[in-house]
């Protein structure tokens, strides 16, 4: 039963890792070539200089304590180096304010061309292939897109205004064939996906109080030692809730949570479950009642 589940839609879950891959692929290396460009102008620039007088020694000095708080901060905070940008910029300033107290301005203007043209090639890139793979969240809704409602809703949600994501691989239609059965079948479900308001829209309560799959932080790491018994605890309000099916979009979530890591929930509930089917898009699996 698990690998008719994980064979349903793959597009949104190939887009979102794309999307993190690429931002690991650029993000990442470009810090690091960054800082390692700013270490090297705040170390060179005091022995470039050719007048000690000429300040190159105090902003270089700068230049390190900007950087020694960046690698503190991500050392204390365990917080990812791609949000201490404000800190590097501030150093890499400083790194080339030194260097062009050195007395050599040719030296200066050539790495200050190299430096700013990286930076504006980085822009580009991360524009390009991090900022617009993001617009599945950050949809832009627009004056157009309200004389086509995708939706039958609640009265509570009448008054949202609704546009799909391009980003994943359902589209308006399909996900109203999905809240149309979902609201006329019995019994709640559980959903395995980005679209945390899809109970409200199909009128049932959600079986867990858990609004959207967050690893280490709305449910454990899968190697966390505590996943075992936390995914029990889930079988468990499943089996309270009366949830009747599994839905899953996709392959994986945003964040990376599948199917297959949740192999408690399928040994408990996947005895006497259903074919898998596929509705606008969306894997749903029957399950035995209990």
């Amino acid at each position: 039963m698990r690998e008719a589940m994980i064979d349903g839609p793959r597009r949104s879950a190939r887009r979102a890792r794309g999307a993190r891959s690429r931002e690991s692929a650029l993000v990442a290396p470009g810090l690091e070539i960054l800082t390692g460009a700013t270490w090297a102008l705040a170390v060179a620039s005091p022995l470039l200089a050719r007048d000690r007088a000429a300040g190159a020694r105090p902003l270089a000095a700068l230049a390190a304590t900007f950087l020694v708080l960046e690698h503190l901060t991500t050392a204390l905070t365990g917080n990812q180096p791609e949000t201490l940008g404000g800190l590097l910029a501030p150093a890499l300033l400083a790194a080339l304010a030194a260097l062009g107290r050195t007395g050599r301005p040719r030296l200066a203007r050539v790495m200050t061309t190299l430096v700013l043209a990286g930076l504006v090639v980085s822009l580009v890139r991360f524009d390009r292939e991090v900022i617009r793979t993001r617009r599945g969240i950050d949809i832009r809704w627009t004056e157009a897109d309200e004389s086509r409602p995708p939706l039958t809703t609640p009265e509570a949600l009448s008054g949202l205004r609704w546009k799909t994501p391009e980003l994943y691989h359902w589209d308006a239609a399909g996900l109203e064939t999905l809240r149309a059965e979902l609201a006329a079948a019995e019994g709640t479900f559980w959903y395995l996906g980005d679209l945390g308001l899809i109970h409200a829209l199909a009128g049932r309560r959600p079986p867990t109080t858990m609004l959207w799959y967050h690893p280490g932080f709305t449910l454990p790491d899968a190697d966390d030692p505590s996943r075992e018994a936390w995914e029990d605890g889930l079988v468990e309000a499943l089996r309270d809730a009366g949830v009747r099916r599994l839905v899953i979009e996709g392959e994986a979530t945003w964040m990376g949570e599948s199917w297959r890591r949740f192999p408690r929930v399928a040994e408990r509930l996947g005895p006497g479950a259903s074919p898998a089917r596929v509705v606008g898009g969306f894997v749903v699996i029957e399950i035995a009642a209990r």
